[in-house]
């Protein structure tokens, strides 16, 4: 029975032979048109990932009204000397500060089950019945106090945020007292500014009065003569007597005074030095047309010195020590949008921006490194009169003349992004000049610097001087085994050069980093000793990533010498040109659409490399184009940086754009590689 079966199938596909081969090709068209689509399918399904992480880079900063609180009707607007905020780690749970000239204060919680009553209550350690005379804010929660008796206090508000034993999170806000003390042999009046740095056993106080006296208090740890822990105290006493009235001041942690006046201008005043010195004291006019100087706050780190002045206007400047004096740069300005004087500042503690307040009730958020507007906020009713940021800069309270405290959500998570952060030339803290910088990791002291600028120019470059030795090698060798190599020897020779492609790149990292580099050094003195020279530097990276490229330019070149007919040549020859002759004017002509192919495809291999770059590079970001200096390539820097990015954070993102690029430097040369193969296609392929 089953040899029947078989022999009426193999009866029906004899007598059927084009319905089993249309099947066939049926199967074979669907199953090839299934694999392109599925290829292209995950092609684009794996640049919509790289864009839907690098896109949130570009987005615009944004705010929204959370809350609101009623102080009570016992406080009026024009008491509160002081407001500050603080929010938990998930900004559900919000709680506003604010200080009375009185000496109380009270706490306005936006969270779950608070039923509004503010309980105010004096401020923990104050001096008994006193007020406040004077208060200085640094912007980010901590409040230099003057009180009435001449007792100065810093202060600083925090908050909590526990879960109870019942399951339920609550705030635990709290002003603490860092340290007070009092300024000694100061004149009788109260000085117009006090501002305190540091802690209960290192601190700073300076008082700046209206005639221009300034007195600074230091005190310092010490040891007693057994040993028991005993401060050190001094004063010294300044005067200015140039510069004009004093309208705001600001203090860092580093003794470095700066005060505006009405004139325009920032004083400086160094007080770094020991007590007995005097300081160095220098002046820099910073308002045009001489307008008053109205508010000033140091960034985060305490280099950066935000000023605002009676016009509108914000600029930021970075000091600078010349001839033992600190001279002011101006680094990033915004121009005045018709609010009026920059009433106050609040800064953000996670970074370089900042916000401000003007006279008209107008926020904007703004930041430095980039000089970018975040967030512009038209005045609002009633007008808001003052205005703090948490740390994290996720948070804003905002207080308006009606008594009302107002909680803001902000979200900016990449405020050091954007065109301008990854593709203009910036001034940064501490550089003399503006500059493509690559940095990624920041600290207070250090803001992060992501500029991609000498990451691509290190692809670029290494690739093109990868092509520089590899190219006139694998042309040459593709014209000698096509055109000069017997048959036997193209046999032996081409598959020896293919084999090259077999060669892991690590290994070609490895050799290079360890064996090529030191050998090079040695052998190149001269310029060792005469020029810039970084052991790991581009010339190594010709080679080694040369040897990686020979093999695909090669044998993409060879088969396209190899294709040009033999009739051409055979004409050539018969005219009577040499074999160089025929292989210059004949061969390599027609055979150029493939022979630009193979060098723009080892362009493109070029430009992916990772590992050897990785090993043999040096990784310095910079721009340059000496052979003796390193770089650092977008691939590499993948690699590099990809095991410090948290997940979701800038730095994360900013990696994914350098996939996006390097996917868009390949898309380019290979476009561009077929633009040219096509005209020269339609030159050569009628010859």
């Amino acid at each position: 029975m089953k040899n029947n079966e078989t022999s009426s199938l193999m009866s029906s596909m004899t007598k059927h032979p084009h319905r089993m081969k249309r099947l066939t090709d049926k199967l074979a068209a669907w199953v090839i048109t299934a694999a392109g689509i599925t290829v292209i399918a995950a092609m684009f399904a794996m640049l919509a990932l790289i864009v839907r992480e690098a896109a949130p880079l570009f987005f615009p900063a944004s705010q929204a009204v959370v809350g609101a609180i009623v102080l009570p009707a016992t406080v009026a607007t024009d008491n509160v000397v002081a407001v500050g905020v603080e929010a938990d780690l998930h900004n559900q749970f919000r709680v506003a500060g604010f200080i009375l000239k009185d000496g109380r204060a009270g706490f306005a919680l936006d969270q779950p089950g608070f039923a509004g009553e503010i309980p105010l209550a004096r401020l923990p350690d104050a001096p008994e019945s006193t007020s406040i005379v004077a208060v200085q804010s640094d912007g980010n929660g901590s409040f230099s106090i003057l009180w009435d008796d001449g007792t100065v206090s810093l202060y600083a508000m925090s908050a909590d945020f526990p879960i109870g034993d019942d399951g339920i999170q609550q705030a635990s806000p709290r002003f603490t007292r860092v340290f007070s003390d009092t300024i000694e042999d100061s004149p009788s009046v109260p000085p117009q500014y006090v501002l305190l740095r540091g802690d209960a056993a290192r601190y700073r106080i300076v008082a700046i009065y209206a005639d221009g006296t300034v007195v600074e208090k230091r005190r310092t740890p010490g040891r007693g003569l057994l040993g028991a822990s005993k401060g050190v105290e001094s004063v010294r006493s300044t005067r200015l007597d140039r510069g004009g009235a004093i309208t705001a001041a600001a203090l860092n942690d580093d003794g470095l005074l700066y005060l505006g006046t009405d004139q325009g201008v920032l004083v400086s005043i160094d007080l770094s030095g020991d007590a007995d010195t005097t300081p160095a004291i220098s002046i820099t006019p910073v308002v045009r047309d001489r307008g008053a100087v109205t508010s000033l706050s140091f960034l985060t780190g305490g280099y950066a010195l935000a000023v605002g002045d009676a016009q509108g206007t914000i600029s930021v400047w970075f000091p600078r020590r010349e001839n033992g004096a600190f001279r002011l740069r101006r680094s990033t300005g915004w121009d005045a949008d018709g609010g009026g004087a920059v009433y106050d500042m609040a800064i953000s503690g996670r970074d370089r921006g900042f916000v401000v307040l003007d006279e008209s009730g107008a926020l904007r958020w703004l930041y430095s490194t980039t000089g970018a507007t975040l967030l512009s906020l038209p005045p609002s009713r009633p007008k808001a009169v003052a205005v703090a940021i948490n740390e994290r800069a996720d948070t804003m309270a905002t207080l308006h003349t009606d008594g009302t405290l107002r909680f803001h959500a902000m979200d900016s998570s990449f405020p050091e992004a954007g065109w301008a952060g990854f593709f203009k030339r910036l001034l940064y803290e501490g550089y003399e000049t503006a500059a493509f910088v690559w940095q990624s990791t920041g600290s207070d002291a250090s803001e992060p610097k992501l500029s991609l600028v000498p990451l691509i120019w290190g692809s670029i470059k290494a690739a093109v001087y990868a092509l520089f030795f590899a190219t006139p090698i694998a042309l040459a060798a593709a014209v000698y085994i096509s055109q000069f190599a017997s048959p036997v020897w193209r046999a032996r020779l081409k598959p020896a050069v293919e084999m090259l492609a077999a060669v892991p790149s690590v290994v070609i990292g490895f050799i290079a980093a360890l064996w090529l580099a030191p050998l090079l050094e040695r052998h190149l003195q001269f310029f060792v000793q005469h020029y810039p020279y970084d052991q790991r530097n581009s010339l190594v990276i010709a080679i080694a990533m040369g040897f990686a490229v020979i093999p695909t330019v090669f044998s993409l070149a060879e088969d396209a010498i190899s294709a040009v007919p033999p009739s051409l040549s055979a004409a050539s020859l018969a005219l009577g040109a040499s074999k160089w002759q025929t292989v210059i004017r004949v061969v390599l002509p027609t055979a150029s659409p493939g022979i630009f192919t193979a060098v723009m495809l080892g362009l493109g291999r070029a430009v992916g490399e990772t590992m050897i770059v990785l090993m043999a590079a040096g990784n310095t970001p910079i721009i340059s184009l000496s052979p003796f200096n390193g770089m650092r390539t977008l691939s590499a820097n993948i690699a590099v940086e990809m095991p410090e990015a948290p997940v979701g954070g800038t730095l994360y993102r900013t990696l994914f754009l350098c996939a996006l690029i390097l996917f868009v430097l390949t898309l380019v040369i290979n476009s561009a590689a077929e633009v040219f193969r096509h005209r020269l296609r339609t030159r050569y392929g009628k010859v």
